[in-house]
């Protein structure tokens, strides 16, 4: 893939660990943990970078990366696959993320819907419901939901990155 400084991504990698092992982003963080790597004037989730390098393509919008080994600092292509929505939250689950268990889902899907229409943040839904922004971008996006709900200036996060 062309545009990806390679070299300058890779410089912020602790990969002593070995290729078996998480290789942990040591550059900046999201609030949630996952890498922030800068590249072509955008701020994007490194283990996503890692995965398209990897893959030697960009991952499409609605395309997750998966980790294997749950840390999400971690950015070592072996670890990582590409997966949809609903194998994200089926992993979400499985490893105990999302708050209220695979049976609530839909519930909670609507009900996180309400909380946004309501005004709530992108942040405080998360919190509410244990899901990260890039699902929760996915299940406003699925229901109509615009960047900025009345009364609020909150942009909506980049998905792709």
């Amino acid at each position: 893939m062309h545009g990806i400084d390679r070299t300058r991504f890779w410089e912020k990698v602790d990969r002593s660990a070995g290729d078996g092992k998480c290789w942990p982003w040591q550059a900046a963080t999201f609030e949630d943990g996952y890498g922030a790597f800068w590249e072509r004037g955008r701020i994007r989730r490194a283990h996503r970078v890692a995965l398209e390098m990897n893959l030697g393509r960009p991952l499409d919008r609605k395309e997750f990366a998966l980790h294997s080994c749950d840390e999400r600092a971690c950015v070592n292509p072996a670890h990582l696959s590409v997966g949809d929505p609903q194998r994200n939250a089926a992993d979400a689950r499985r490893r105990g993320r999302l708050a209220n268990g695979s049976d609530q889902l839909a519930f909670d899907r609507q009900r996180m819907i309400e909380r946004r229409r309501a005004g709530a943040s992108y942040k405080e839904v998360c919190k509410e419901f244990g899901v990260g922004r890039q699902w929760a971008y996915v299940i406003f996006k699925e229901a109509g939901l615009t960047a900025s709900v009345p009364g609020r200036s909150q942009s909506a996060p980049r998905v792709n990155g």
